[in-house]
């Protein structure tokens, strides 16, 4: 997963990641990003690395241990997100983003 973020403003990612999260589960946070299909055009996002981001995910969630509910509502939530984010039906992880993909630029 760390080359397909090489280029990523982690900054960026995280507040969009937070905003999402929050606003999806009813926090007080809004998204203000992209849609997913929008956002992860062009990406060459392959099944592999959702599901390895997802594997992440819930691995972080265990050693803070977050209630399996709370997960399952979590990931219910995502679930529907692979089809707009997922560009390559492939088991294979670890690719970085093709040359030709901009990234969203820094947060100001």
């Amino acid at each position: 997963m760390k080359r397909k973020f090489a280029r990523t403003d982690i900054p960026r990612l995280t507040k969009m990641l937070v905003d999402q999260v929050s606003e999806a589960t009813g926090g007080p946070a809004t998204y203000s990003g992209r849609d997913m299909k929008e956002t992860h055009a062009g990406m060459g996002v392959k099944a592999g690395q959702f599901d390895a981001l997802v594997e992440d995910l819930v691995a972080s969630l265990d050693h803070f241990d977050v209630p399996r509910d709370d997960q399952g509502e979590l990931l219910g939530l995502l679930a529907p997100m692979r089809g707009d984010i997922v560009e390559i039906e492939s088991s294979e992880t670890g690719q970085a983003l093709p040359e030709m993909y901009q990234p969203a630029p820094p947060l100001t």
